[in-house]
């Protein structure tokens, strides 16, 4: 998308799930986020856009300001390099330069909204009473604001004003969360640098520059070449966060853009596809791909009913009249959403690479207590908790995938077999 800030709209990132949005004590202190009524973990990753459309502005901010003031999770948005703000003409700026689906382009014109100072001066609920314009179009222009770094509601004043560059540390350099082996270091350095302790980029470009010498010359080197440093600080969240946040951001760091902001440096490798025994360290889990595949089909809030149902948020799944009682819907509407669903997945859905190496990993660890490989699925990266194996051949079998293994109950205990089925092999 063209537009003066060469980065990502602002995603929800929890750090900590433990907290109840329905916590007396919470709402006590945040009353508008009395509405928000479902699990804070199905929240995860949803971008601003995606906040307000579902639940409007003042509920979402109170929802933000609450899991901020508590250090439980914070908006965070990822770049490729410096952020370079180009404020002068800002509100002037056509929003026929930006990308916007048809359907929001039509009903901005037809309210004669045509630049990005005339968008950021409407209401959320000023912009719901334009004909035909929805909370997915509400979703997309709050993100489009975001991105060039705007709001709803705001004053000619502000929008007169300088822009400020976003808080420091809501922003992190992508770069930093990449595994040290993509910046090709020779074989013997790489293997110093793991026996030291360092896993990513982060972890090497915090070396003072003193550190950094005494190790190899060539670590500045390289950081040179691809915009950074050594001597770099980030914040103490943000250290302490790394291995989420490399999952967090783990589509963006795997695939950086074509154009806009800098590239590293052009020997660097893109990141292989799974594999079964050795994921890559910024490789999404199964759960994160499932939820993104069922996002790409349907609306957010139906692949999050699917993902609840069916289990493929890792929480082991949920009846029909659970997930109705959660987000309001009756079970029989719960019921066609998953037939939906699972109908449009196995019409288009695109090659599951995390899931194709649980999958493989599941054949290779087999025949095995089930328990025993749920546990390695968690303990290899390819799922954040221990993923049930049942939940992982009802994924199997909505993406038309062969089944690879079957599970069998024998005295209380649950065993995998392997079948001899690649599991690449469609239906």
């Amino acid at each position: 998308m063209p537009g003066p800030l060469s980065t990502l709209p602002a995603r929800l990132f929890i750090a900590d799930e433990s907290l109840r949005l329905d916590s007396p004590q919470l709402q006590d202190s945040y009353p508008e986020i009395e509405q928000i009524r479902v699990p804070l973990a199905t929240l995860r990753g949803l971008t601003v856009g995606q906040l307000v459309g579902r639940f409007g502005c003042r509920s979402a901010e109170a929802l933000l300001r609450s899991l901020s003031d508590r250090e439980l999770g914070r908006l965070v948005r990822g770049a490729w390099g410096r952020l370079d703000l180009e404020t002068v003409g800002l509100a002037s700026r056509l929003l026929s330069e930006f990308h916007l689906s048809t359907r929001t382009k039509n009903c901005l014109v037809n309210a004669e909204i045509s630049t990005l100072g005339q968008l950021a001066g409407q209401t959320d609920n000023g912009l719901l009473h334009i004909s035909n314009f929805g909370r997915k179009c509400l979703a997309e222009v709050v993100d489009l604001l975001d991105l060039v770094g705007l709001r709803l509601s705001m004053s000619e004043e502000e929008l007169a004003d300088p822009l400020l560059q976003p808080p420091r540390d809501s922003v992190i350099d992508l770069t930093l969360l990449w595994p040290i082996e993509r910046l090709q270091f020779t074989e013997s350095l790489n293997q110093q640098l793991a026996n030291l302790g360092f896993v990513c980029v982060a972890d090497i470009a915090t070396l003072s520059v003193e550190e950094a010498s005494l190790i190899d010359p060539r670590i500045q080197e390289r950081l040179l070449q691809m915009g950074l440093n050594v001597g770099m600080e980030m914040p103490s969240w943000q250290r302490a966060q790394l291995v989420g946040l490399q999952k967090f951001f783990a589509k963006e760091v795997a695939d950086p853009p074509s154009t806009g902001s800098p590239q590293p440096i052009a020997s660097v490798e893109s990141v292989e596809s799974v594999e079964c025994d050795s994921p890559s360290p910024s490789a999404l889990t199964v759960e994160d791909e499932l939820r993104e595949m069922a996002a790409r089909v349907t609306s957010e809030r139906d692949a999050q009913i699917v993902c609840r149902y069916l289990g493929w948020d890792g929480r082991g799944g949920a009846t029909l009249e659970q997930v109705g009682k959660e987000v309001s819907l009756t079970r029989e509407r719960v019921r066609q959403v998953q037939d939906r669903v699972l109908r449009k997945l196995k019409e288009s859905a695109p090659a599951p690479t995390v899931l194709t190496g649980a999958l493989n990993y599941v054949r290779e660890a087999a025949p095995a207590e089930a328990e025993e490989i749920e546990r390695g699925l968690q303990a290899t990266g390819l799922s954040s908790v221990q993923f049930q194996l049942e939940t992982l051949l009802s994924a199997t079998e909505a993406c038309g995938l062969s089944v690879p293994f079957s599970i069998e109950s024998v005295g209380g205990f649950r065993f995998v077999a392997k079948h001899d089925l690649p599991v690449f092999q469609r239906h």
